[in-house]
């Protein structure tokens, strides 16, 4: 007899002799399915140290109708995501596997979504769950087996069927064979329903194998249905080929996922030691680099940023090569290094990647530009036939459609959303290819004047610097000039003209910037502050408005420096658990603190500087308001607005500080909260760019907090 855990298989062999036999088998699975080398990984590493646990949805949201305002709705409300599964919460894919219901399943996903993954991990599991059953421990705390059935897991590849006749069973008994077992076993094992079969890869069958290779599978399901099969499939290529499984989804990677990865893939102890998936989670949460964590929420690519920082230790700060790079894993080097020649194929005949990538761009650029992130099949259809018609080399005829179809099932670029409508995979992606459309059409600088001040084109503006060449000085400098030009609040502009009349020239144009910089940025300070009193003199004053006067005006002067937040503290011991209220209300007076601190890093720590004169200014002064904290509310307005004003003469004086020619609006305030913030991002386009020279810098600064010139 041959056991296969508790089902008993007629034959020759004796109990401890299959028991034997299985064991060598498990082993050598292992061997081969269980370690995972991706995207040119120097080693290989056990599937099972990196893992992240899988979640799925039922793919029904796929037919349902929505329209493309609906979708832009959504899309909204969710942030980054494209995504369309909203109305179905998703479930652990290990769940649904364990589920006796569930006994045939189709998995679907996008390219790189953890199809293959999913599929080696269950049958890693399925190993486990042998090996458990067998001993008594495991047999008593069933609780402790990682799969539920006590079955043997066979994998099979079907883009490896390619040369092989599609007898399934033959197959199957033929994979067992090779790998320990005795001839006939997979044929007894099957007619047991003691297999859990993993057929993977249905979308990698070459296209004349494709319907014996269907017939194939369902034959084999219909004459062995005691067995548990999954069979994984790429979403855009499947047709509803077995009505007995259930079809899933899996679904987008969470933050939460995200994370675990992370820390799954950097869990050496040197790593560990080191802090290494902190560092790099922390550089994903930053809002800075919310479009790269996008990009992660697909596994593949997930990966790929972890190989680049284990790399660097850092993320490229030119965003746009690395999106360049993420794009041509899913256009030619993850079909390569999983040996799929069929998808290393143009998508059409003659449509080489290059020339793939400037259609792709063609549509993108101008959808960007109309907010237009969700498209009809026919709208792709009948720009892909503009396109390729508009080609010297154009084809007889062109099928849009058929074009379409061939871009989502290859490489998963689009990806339908809903019925009929369908969007690019990642925004960042459709971000990329619009930045590309528009740097090589000439339009960079014309982009740029049209959506400085359109939030939504921030990333596109950093991948643009990231592409200029040979460097990006005029292009730095375009959106210097158009930010000083897009200034139209009369009292900004007299005191740009007041700072910088007041500043002499320093030994180099970054020094200068940064005093004009310091300047305005007080000014700004005082006058926030003495609006703030305004509005604060009908308040409650029980809540202690000295408090809130010294966590203010120190805040306003020299927020996120170390030596700002000691001081803060000295002043005010319970400040701590509220600095995030403090930093609110602090935020438009501290806009200018990052600028002068990029344009010259020594100058806030100049002993000799008028900053730390001002802060000894405050921390004489700041004593004596704190003093008299303890008086009454109803004398306690008064004294808060004197010392207010007290401390604020000080400063000036500590400054040598000119009086400003009129104080800012509520309206004031924030037109130069946006002019600092829109200066601030000059320096991260900088960072973003391949090159920029120091002349090119140079004029840049020469350029900062400025009115615009009379060219």
């Amino acid at each position: 007899m041959w056991y296969i855990g508790k089902t008993v298989v007629p034959g020759v062999y004796e109990k401890h002799q299959a028991d034997e036999a299985c064991f060598s088998y498990l082993d050598r699975y292992e061997r081969r399915h269980a370690q995972v080398k991706i995207l040119g990984m120097a080693e290989p590493v056990p599937l099972a140290s990196i893992y992240t646990e899988a979640r799925i949805v039922s793919p029904t949201f796929l037919h349902g109708y929505r329209t493309q305002e609906e979708l832009q709705e959504l899309f909204l409300r969710k942030g980054r995501s494209l995504a369309g599964y909203d109305c179905d919460e998703p479930r652990p894919a290990l769940d649904i596997a364990n589920n006796e219901e569930y006994q045939f399943l189709n998995l679907l996903g996008t390219p790189g979504a953890g199809k293959s993954t999913f599929l080696r991990y269950i049958g890693w599991m399925a190993v486990q769950r042998y090996r458990l059953s067998t001993t008594a421990q495991g047999e008593s705390h069933p609780a402790t087996l990682p799969y539920r059935f006590n079955l043997l897991p066979v994998l099979l590849e079907l883009r490896s069927l390619r040369n092989a006749p599609l007898d399934f069973v033959a197959l199957i008994d033929h994979e067992l064979r090779t790998n320990g077992l005795p001839a006939g076993f997979g044929c007894a094992a099957l007619q047991a329903g003691g297999l859990l079969v993993l057929l993977d890869g249905l979308d990698e069958v070459p296209a004349d194998k494709l319907d014996d290779t269907i017939q194939g599978i369902r034959d084999l399901v219909d004459q062995h249905p005691g067995c548990r099969y999954i069979t994984s499939c790429r979403t855009a290529f499947y047709k509803n080929y077995f009505n007995r499984f259930t079809d899933v989804l899996l679904t987008d990677f969470t933050d939460d996922q995200i994370q675990n990865l992370i820390e799954n893939w950097f869990r050496s102890d040197r790593d560990r030691d080191l802090g290494t998936a902190a560092a790099l989670w922390k550089l994903l949460k930053d809002p800075y680099h919310q479009a790269t964590r996008e990009l992660a929420r697909t596994p593949l690519l997930a990966t790929f940023l972890c190989l680049v920082y284990d790399d660097r230790q850092q993320l490229p700060t030119n965003r746009a090569e690395l999106y360049g790079d993420a794009l041509r894993i899913l256009l030619e080097r993850w079909a390569a290094s999983k040996r799929v020649r069929a998808h290393r194929e143009p998508v059409f005949p003659g449509l080489s990647t290059k020339r793939e990538l400037l259609m792709l761009e063609a549509i993108a650029g101008p959808a960007y530009e109309r907010e237009q992130y969700f498209f009809t099949a026919q709208e792709l259809a009948t720009a892909i036939e503009k396109f390729l018609q508009s080609d010297v080399y154009r084809p007889d005829t062109v099928d849009g459609r058929q074009v379409v179809e061939e871009i989502e099932g290859k490489q998963g670029l689009l990806v339908q959303r809903a019925h009929d409508k369908y969007s690019f995979s990642h925004l960042t992606l459709h971000e990329y290819l619009a930045a590309c459309h528009y740097y090589k059409s000439g339009r960079s600088k014309e982009v740029v004047k049209k959506t400085l001040a359109n939030e939504r084109w921030r990333e596109v503006h950093l991948l643009l610097a990231g592409l200029q060449e040979p460097d990006a000085d005029a292009f730095l400098l375009a959106i210097t000039i158009e930010t000083a030009e897009q200034v139209t609040s009369e009292p900004l502009k007299r005191l740009l003209s007041w700072a910088g009349r007041i500043v002499r020239l320093h030994r180099t144009p970054e020094r200068t910037a940064a005093r004009r910089a310091l300047m305005m940025g007080f000014a700004f300070a005082l006058t926030a502050l003495d609006l703030d009193l305004a509005r604060d003199r009908d308040l409650d004053l029980a809540r202690d408005p000295v408090c809130d006067l010294v966590r203010d005006l120190v805040w306003a002067l020299v927020r996120d420096l170390d030596l700002a937040l000691n001081l803060a503290l000295d002043l005010d011991p319970a400040l701590e658990p509220d600095l995030a209220r403090a930093r609110a209300r602090a935020h438009a007076r501290a806009s200018v603190r990052p600028l002068t601190h990029r344009l010259d890093p020594d100058f806030a720590l100049d002993p000799d500087s008028a900053l730390l004169r001002a802060f000894h200014h405050v921390y004489t002064l700041s004593p004596m308001i704190i003093q008299h904290g303890m008086i009454t509310p109803e004398r306690n307005a008064g004294f808060v607005e004197a010392s207010a004003h007290a401390v604020l003469q000080g400063i000036q004086n500590a400054l040598d500080f000119p009086p400003l020619e009129s104080p800012l609006s509520p309206e004031d305030e924030g037109q130069c909260v946006e002019f600092l913030t829109r200066t601030q991002h000059i320096f991260e386009y900088c960072e973003a760019a391949e090159r920029v020279t120091q002349v090119g810098w140079d004029q840049v600064c020469e350029r900062l907090i400025t009115l615009p010139r009379s060219e």
